[in-house]
C-alpha cells in the first residue's frame, strides 16, 4: 500500500510534491497501488519512485525522467510514454498495451513478461533491456537501437520492424575483443569481457559497474570504428 504521508503531499499539487522530492532527494516516494486517473499529475516528479501496481491507463507520461522507477505490475495501456527516460526502470510484469514508447530512453529497463501487445518502441533505445518473457503481439520496433538488448520465451514471428533496426557494435571490434580475452586468459589474467560475461536476467549496468569496481584493471580499446560509432 501506499504511504499515507507520502499520497497527502501527492495530493497537494505539482508544486507541494516537487518541492518535497528536492528536499528529500534521497527519499523513495511509496505511491504502490494508486490509481492516478483522476489525479492532475503534471510535471511532478516520479523518478525512482516506487510505483508498483499503479493504474497510469491512458495517462500522458512524455517526455518525463522515470529514471530507476518500480513500475511492477504496474497498469500502463494506451500510455504515452514516448521521449521519456526509463533507464534502469522495472517493468516486469507491467501491461503496456499499445502503449506509446517512441523515442524513449529505456536503456537496463527490466520488461520481463511484461504486456507489450501493439506497444510502439519505433527508434527506442534499448541498450541491456531485457524482454524475457514478454508479450510483443504486434509490437513495433522499427529503427529502434539494440545493443546486448535481452530476448528470452519470446515469439517475434508478428513482430513489426526488426528488419530496420540497428545495432550498436562493431562486429569487428567484438571479434577482436574475444580474441585479446583469451589471449589474456591464457596469461593467467583474470578477465570480465561483457559479450561473453554479461548474464541474463540481470541489469547490464549494474553488472559493468560491478565488474569495473572488483577488478584491478580497465582495459579501453580505441578502434577506428567505435570512434565513428553511435
Amino acid at each position: 500500500m501506499a504511504d499515507q504521508e507520502h499520497l497527502k503531499i501527492l495530493n497537494q499539487g505539482e508544486e507541494a510534491w516537487n518541492n518535497w522530492r528536492e528536499r528529500e532527494f534521497y527519499a523513495t516516494p511509496q505511491l504502490r497501488d494508486i490509481d492516478f486517473s483522476g489525479i492532475d499529475i503534471g510535471q511532478m516528479d516520479l523518478s525512482r519512485a516506487d510505483l508498483s501496481g499503479a493504474n497510469f491507463n491512458g495517462r500522458d507520461l512524455s517526455n518525463r525522467d522515470l529514471t530507476e522507477t518500480d513500475l511492477t505490475g504496474a497498469k500502463l495501456n494506451d500510455a504515452n510514454l514516448s521521449k521519456s527516460r526509463l533507464v534502469g526502470s522495472n517493468l516486469y510484469l507491467a501491461d503496456l498495451v499499445c502503449a506509446d514508447l517512441r523515442f524513449a530512453d529505456l536503456q537496463a529497463a527490466d520488461f520481463r513478461y511484461a504486456n507489450l501487445s501493439k506497444a510502439k518502441l519505433q527508434e527506442t533505445y534499448l541498450g541491456g533491456t531485457n524482454f524475457t518473457g514478454a508479450n510483443l503481439f504486434e509490437a513495433a520496433f522499427d529503427r529502434a537501437l539494440f545493443n546486448s538488448t535481452i530476448f528470452g520465451d519470446n515469439d517475434l514471428r508478428i513482430v513489426t520492424g526488426l528488419e530496420s533496426i540497428n545495432h550498436n557494435y562493431s562486429s569487428k571490434d567484438e571479434e577482436f575483443g574475444k580474441r585479446l580475452a583469451a589471449r589474456m586468459r591464457e596469461a593467467n589474467v583474470r578477465v570480465w569481457f561483457a559479450a561473453e560475461d554479461v548474464m541474463g536476467g540481470e541489469k547490464t549496468l549494474e553488472q559493468v559497474a560491478y565488474a569495473i569496481e572488483t577488478h584491478d584493471r580497465l582495459l579501453l580499446v580505441l578502434s577506428l570504428d567505435s570512434l565513428h560509432s553511435e
